[in-house]
């Protein structure tokens, strides 16, 4: 397998997570001020026009997805720093892994910063609502997906079984290793199931329903992890081929996935309760800031 793919999926992973989200990202200042007061931006004007001119966060974010970018891409073409001398897939294993870490530092500390200047500056106004409505599974995956994903789970447990029973010698340590797997898939399971009842919190206040619903989805696609390593191995049992770099590969995919489901999701902005002065919140988020979440990309 050439280490091009390897290259090509780490590459798509830094375009999801250090342009795509931060751009998504980008839109949620004013619906995050809104949730906690739908008034307080039409007493701070100046905030509502750097909400929607700044792209200081997105310029930031976009240099180092492309210095992450360029650093894999020299490591697929031979560059090998501090005189290691891995093969071209684990030294971009490796690079990769060490770029996405020290993204994700910079990325929660500017979460942390963001929701500790929203604490400081924005007072919680003295309202909450939330919906009493019965929340179940069928309500936000669809029956042929929950009747795929279950009928794959019955079926990969029942192999280990067979398998166990009838070549208990062809994968050593079976049975601790499906016990392990069975108690991951009843885990996810139990979690799917408790999910849709949980009560909702701030990111369902920012995106509604949609948020729920890609959650779910989201967690069925998880549900296939302990599916995915079983596979991998009886892979590599039955081949005797090592099949890590594989098994990454599947599962950054697999990351890769679930982030672009959360792509699709886009706040809600509620100006039912604005009042109807020009420049109240009605107008600063719902024009100004509405406009803003609609620039094309060339605006960016």
């Amino acid at each position: 397998m050439s280490e091009w793919i390897d290259f090509a999926i780490y590459a798509v992973q830094g375009v999801l997570f250090w342009v795509l989200l931060p751009r998504q990202g980008w839109h949620f200042g004013g619906p995050m001020i809104a949730d906690r007061d739908p008034y307080w931006l039409a007493g701070n004007p100046a905030m509502g026009r750097y909400l929607t001119n700044s792209t200081r966060f997105l310029r930031l974010w976009y240099a180092w997805g492309v210095i992450s970018i360029a650093v894999l891409l020299a490591v697929r073409l031979g560059w090998r720093p501090f005189g290691t001398t891995a093969p071209a897939w684990e030294a971009l294993r490796g690079w990769n892994g060490l770029l996405m870490m020290v993204g994700a530092v910079g990325w929660f500390a500017s979460v942390g910063l963001w929701f500790l200047w929203l604490k400081r500056n924005v007072p919680l106004a003295p309202r909450r609502s939330a919906t009493l409505l019965p929340r179940t599974t069928a309500a936000y995956v669809s029956l042929p997906w929950r009747v795929a994903i279950e009928t794959l789970t019955v079926l990969h447990l029942a192999v280990w079984v067979v398998v166990g029973i009838a070549r208990p010698e062809l994968i050593p340590d079976h049975w601790e290793k499906f016990a392990g797997l069975t108690g991951v898939t009843i885990f996810l399971a139990v979690l799917a199931w408790l999910m849709p009842r949980r009560r909702p919190g701030y990111a369902d206040r920012i995106f509604g329903e949609a948020y729920r619903r890609v959650e779910m989805r989201a967690m069925y696609l998880i549900r296939l992890t302990p599916i995915a390593s079983g596979a991998i191995a009886f892979g590599e049992a039955l081949t005797g081929e090592d099949f890590a770099r594989a098994g990454h590969l599947v599962l950054m995919v697999l990351v890769n996935v679930l982030v672009s489901t959360f792509l699709f999701l886009r706040p809600v902005v509620s100006t039912d309760t604005s009042p109807p002065a020009e420049n109240g919140p009605g107008g600063m988020i719902g024009s100004s800031f509405g406009s803003n979440m609609h620039r094309s990309p060339s605006a960016l």
